[in-house]
């Protein structure tokens, strides 16, 4: 494994070369490869570069990890709510984690830059994968 820092900085690179190209042989060999953008994730799929290492999935929210990442808390910007409809599908795999449909709107209460969001949809509030939704633009409708 290596240190999210690592991939930051350029350094290490071929540590974390060899930590990508066993992770991709891993999703490989349980058949998820990088064509299953709509597959369910599961337990076995990296979520952040951080759950290479020890760090428990749970660590995205954690004191330890809120160093390792820029987040914005969309909440403290009454300027401008950023609203996504959702491409895929996506069934949580942990309790912190927000379920939903294609096509349902999330309104996005926190952006971190590890590829994980949090957001409200139907007075549910949890954490996505960014990937999963887009960015409804203001002079779009939302229906």
């Amino acid at each position: 494994t290596f240190d999210a820092n690592d991939l930051y900085q350029g350094q290490n690179f071929s540590k974390v070369l060899s930590s990508l190209v066993a992770l991709n042989k891993v999703t490989a060999d349980i058949g998820l490869g990088s064509d299953s953008v709509c597959a369910r994730p599961s337990s076995h799929r990296i979520k952040s570069f951080d759950s290479l290492g020890s760090q428990s999935l749970h660590s995205r929210t954690s004191k330890l990890f809120q160093g390792q990442y820029r987040s914005l808390d969309m909440t403290d910007n009454s300027n401008h709510q950023l609203v996504v409809r959702a491409k895929f599908n996506f069934q949580q795999t942990n309790e912190d984690e927000l379920s939903f449909s294609k096509g349902d709107i999330i309104h996005v209460t926190r952006v971190e830059e590890g590829g994980w969001w949090e957001g409200t949809l139907n007075g549910k509030t949890g954490w996505f994968p960014s990937n999963y939704v887009r960015e409804i633009k203001s002079n779009v409708g939302l229906l």
